[in-house]
């Protein structure tokens, strides 16, 4: 059978301000929220899905809710910011939207392989960038959101990885997952992983001499889920993983797709989950989105979850 990787399949972040969160998230930048459910391991904190229309993968960021967290620290083995992709043309909107809204924008030329970008954050720090794609699969005819479609945010472009073992890590990447090079960069490497339309560009740098580590908190990133198309697929690339040293979890029902964790050798937290069965398992597409979902071995505590979480409006 044979074992792919087409991209990256969402991105978790951790939020400590959730109604900062969907504002910035969902009317800024226009994406939907196609999910509102729980933390599985921790059913007291919501777990938010934010993509295209119909929840496509590779269009998928994602934010655990836990209000009152304190900010991040930056540093070693970490994934440190999220591009996504834009039609040809809309850097000039998204210049003026952004402006509009009083978030500080930074516009970095294109060199050494990569494209132009947008430069931001998000309320929290979180660092985001913007860049415009050709290489995008057809879009979602019934996209939904604040943005004109001609202007929308289609996928996640890529991700950059601040990594405590550059070489180890670079290893993984191409021996183990299969990316290609693309440039080198000052300090680090740019790979690609995926197949054309989904692929995801990866920034990997290295983290200085004596660097601390990163710690968790609000704007900062929890983990990275790359995609495999089945279960079948997935059980391989535990093998794979397992028989390269690596120790890597059971898999994991999450209900729209199985999930298995691991830590690569530069320390950032990698999940591969796959494509399905999908968002619409459990609500329609229409309806993706509009109220509280819970895994079917929760529905006899949905009174009691319910009541411990935080109020939200999340239209």
């Amino acid at each position: 059978m044979t074992m792919t990787i087409s991209g990256i399949h969402h991105v978790t972040a951790i939020s400590g301000r959730p109604q900062e969160n969907i504002a910035f998230y969902s009317q800024l930048l226009g994406l939907r929220i196609v999910k509102v459910t729980v933390n599985f391991d921790d059913p007291t904190s919501y777990h938010i899905y934010y993509g295209d229309a119909s929840a496509r993968p590779g269009t998928l960021i994602t934010f655990f809710f836990w209000p009152g967290a304190r900010l991040a620290r930056r540093g070693a083995g970490e994934a440190n910011r999220v591009t996504f992709a834009i039609p040809p043309g809309s850097i000039g909107y998204w210049q003026s939207r952004l402006t509009a809204a009083g978030t500080a924008i930074a516009m970095v030329p294109a060199e050494n392989g990569t494209a132009a970008a947008l430069q931001c954050t998000d309320t929290e720090g979180l660092p985001l960038a913007l860049t415009e794609s050709s290489d995008l699969e057809p879009d979602e005819p019934n996209r939904r959101g604040k943005v004109p479609q001609e202007h929308a945010i289609r996928r996640i472009w890529g991700i950059d990885l601040h990594v405590k073992d550059f070489s180890a890590s670079r290893r993984h990447l191409t021996d183990a997952l299969g990316s290609a090079p693309v440039a080198a960069r000052e300090g680090g490497a740019l790979l690609r992983l995926g197949t054309a339309g989904w692929a995801g560009t990866i920034g990997l740098t290295a983290s200085a001499p004596g660097e601390q580590m990163g710690r968790l908190g609000a704007g900062a990133i929890h983990h990275v889920a790359w995609r495999t198309a089945t279960a079948e697929e997935q059980d391989l690339w535990r093998e794979r993983l397992e028989v390269g040293g690596l120790h890597v979890t059971p898999p994991m029902e999450r209900v729209y797709f199985r999930s298995i964790y691991y830590r690569e050798p530069g320390g950032v937290l990698f999940e591969i989950a796959t494509d399905g069965p999908g968002f619409t398992v459990d609500e329609s597409v229409e309806r993706l989105g509009k109220q509280l979902m819970l895994p079917p071995w929760m529905e006899d505590q949905r009174e009691a979850i319910a009541a411990s979480l935080p109020p939200l409006q999340f239209a």
